[in-house]
């Protein structure tokens, strides 16, 4: 019985210095970096509307930041939704069907595939979040890992430019 008990104390400490450690973290969310422009005109439920390039299909964001650590690598989820008139946009990044979703990306962007990008629909809205994981490596015989949860960086809203063809804009001159 004594032997549980002490068990028992030592896991408790254990558990409580784990928790204040990582309070002392300081932990920073990736943050979107492009594209870095909104479109002043469209805001969807307090989220700033970005818009994203056809030819140019580019999501970047910076890499989280902890403090009181040695660094660490990551690697990085992708999810994007579209979303829906009436629902906001943190339920959705939560709850809607994936859109279009990449895991395990190495750097801190992603080109999105023309088969994706040429899906996404005119005028539509999508959420996009990114979510950093550590990436677990061996350590050297000795040292002690640190563990880091998964940070998962704000969602940003934005629509994709599909530019007219030629044929459309003759088609709306003429009118």
């Amino acid at each position: 019985m004594r032997y549980l008990r002490v068990t028992i104390s030592l896991l408790a400490i254990f558990a409580l210095s784990c928790m204040l450690y990582a309070q002392n973290m300081n932990m920073q969310a990736p943050a979107w970096v492009n594209p870095n422009k909104s479109n002043p005109n469209i805001n969807e439920g307090g989220y700033d509307v970005y818009t994203v390039s056809l030819q140019n299909p580019v999501l970047q964001w910076t890499p989280p930041v902890v403090s009181n650590t040695p660094t660490v690598t990551y690697i990085y989820d992708l999810r994007i939704v579209e979303l829906v008139a009436g629902q906001a946009v943190d339920y959705l990044m939560e709850s809607a069907p994936t859109f279009f979703k990449k895991e395990g990306l190495i750097v801190p962007q992603i080109i999105i595939p023309v088969s994706v990008i040429t899906k996404f629909l005119p005028g539509h809205l999508y959420a996009v979040q990114v979510t950093a994981k550590q990436k677990i490596t061996n350590t050297p015989f000795g040292s002690k890992s640190v563990t880091i949860p998964p940070i998962s960086g704000p969602i940003m809203v934005f629509q994709v430019h599909i530019p007219k063809s030629a044929n459309d804009s003759d088609i709306s001159n003429s009118k």
